[in-house]
């Protein structure tokens, strides 16, 4: 058979332009679809990583460890680099202005509070049978017909008209250190970024942490008497000192817990190979000081005591509103001894630095 030219009709060259231009135009929507689910899907996985979680058991495939018993050292020894390092505000105050527990230092005066009829009975006693109250006051062998503590406070008949001052003493607390910036296990979270993609590139990872301290007090022993009274006691912190006021001699409040904790939001840097993971940890480092604190009490001033007879040339007499012997002197009768002082403890807990370490990189499972 012979060569031959082969004529086509124009129509059929037509279609064949046609379906080219579909079918290109078919691969453009397919590639860029393509694109637009990889960007989702890589913005869906990063977003995903923005939780901070804690180490557990669980989850060790992805922390790499095995509790939350995890310490610094322990990450650094297993191939961890240290890229971050975040300070407390307070590191940076003089050390020199430290607390000295040896000097039994704290922000309170002496306080005074008028002896009432409350007070006698937190003693023992009831103004409504003053008999047991005025045995604390014969003089010279003669009991007293009354007693007059202050303006307010009677036992039984007075008829002289000036008052005594009688009143309860809170003396300056003394201070103990107990825990000087003792240091706490670490807290440590965990969180990753990931690079799937095949060139090397440097991420920004998002996380959060605390700054701050928590302070507690707790009443440990309950003074002789109830005043409410409120004093600041001082705890050493790091390079510095911070203060809790607490209550002396309540009747309802036995403690309190107050906070300085701010969440702070930052972020870091990661490089991270080609088509790997690198594991992100925040670690905390927490301090502890505590102190244990006790405040006297005692009851001081003058009472008036009326006799029925002269004693010493006079019917009336002034003496300490503690309680006399026979000769007149302080005795601390009426106390039955020194007054039982208040005691406590303080204590405080504090974010002083938060450390940011990353891990070696491993390559991602396909």
């Amino acid at each position: 058979m012979g060569n031959a030219n082969l004529h086509l009709p124009d129509k059929f060259f037509k279609n064949i332009m046609n379906n080219k231009i579909k079918i290109t135009s078919t691969l453009k929507t397919i590639s860029v679809s393509f694109l637009i689910v990889f960007y989702v899907s890589s913005c869906a996985e990063n977003e995903s990583n923005d939780n901070i979680k804690p180490a557990s058991v669980s989850e060790g495939n992805e922390a790499g460890l095995k509790s939350l018993k995890v310490s610094e050292e322990d990450l650094l020894k297993s191939g961890w680099k240290l890229v971050k390092d975040a300070k407390s505000p307070f590191m940076s105050k003089n050390t020199d202005e430290r607390f000295n527990a040896q000097k039994n230092t704290a922000t309170f005066a002496e306080q005074r509070f008028t002896l009432t009829a409350k007070h006698l009975e937190q003693l023992g006693y009831s103004v409504n049978s003053p008999k047991s109250i005025i045995e604390k006051f014969i003089f010279k062998g003669v009991r007293p017909d009354g007693l007059k503590f202050n303006s307010g406070l009677k036992v039984d008949g007075v008829s002289y008209q000036a008052d005594g001052d009688a009143y309860v003493l809170l003396g300056k607390p003394s201070i103990k250190l107990i825990d000087d910036n003792l240091q706490m296990p670490d807290e440590v979270y965990i969180t990753y970024v990931e690079n799937n993609t095949n060139e090397a590139a440097v991420l920004k990872k998002k996380y959060t942490y605390k700054q701050g301290h928590h302070i507690s007090w707790q009443r440990t022993i309950s003074g002789s008497l109830s005043v409410s009274a409120s004093c600041s006691i001082e705890i050493p912190m790091a390079g510095a000192e911070v203060s809790t006021s607490v209550t002396i001699g309540g009747e309802t409040t036995n403690g309190s817990d107050t906070s300085t904790e701010k969440t702070i939001e930052s972020e870091v840097e990661v490089p991270v190979p080609a088509n790997s993971k690198v594991k992100v940890a925040i670690v905390t480092k927490i301090s502890k000081s505590s102190v244990n604190y006790s405040v006297p009490m005692s009851v001081y001033g003058n009472c008036v005591a009326n006799f029925p007879k002269s004693v010493d040339g006079h019917y009336f007499h002034y003496f300490s509103a503690a309680g006399i012997n026979n000769n007149g002197d302080r005795n601390n009768g009426l106390t039955n001894g020194e007054l039982t002082s208040e005691a406590g403890k303080a204590e405080s807990m504090s974010r002083v630095e938060t450390k940011i370490l990353i891990s070696k990189p491993e390559v991602l499972k396909i």
